[in-house]
């Protein structure tokens, strides 16, 4: 296998479970999100490392662009493989 196709499945499984991840959250807390916004996101960033609680504490955008981004990346170079 391809190393440029174990990037593109590794982009591509992280930006799914980050999806689904969040899809999940929403469906378990769902109570707390209708009620405040606020409470819920710091709920949502608690759950992740410090490394990444800086990336979702100071913009949200720049995660869902990231997100984006390795969609397109993973989907380019799946496109360009002829298997």
């Amino acid at each position: 296998m391809k190393i440029k196709l174990i990037f593109a499945y590794v982009f591509f499984v992280v930006g799914a479970a980050k999806i689904i991840d969040w899809f999940i959250f929403w469906e378990q807390n769902k109570e707390i999100a209708l009620r405040n916004r606020n409470i819920f996101i710091a709920k949502y960033i608690e759950r992740f490392p410090d490394f990444f609680r800086l990336l979702f504490a100071n913009n949200f955008l720049l995660d869902a662009l990231l997100s984006m981004i390795m969609f397109v990346i993973s989907g380019i170079i799946f496109l360009k493989e002829k298997k």
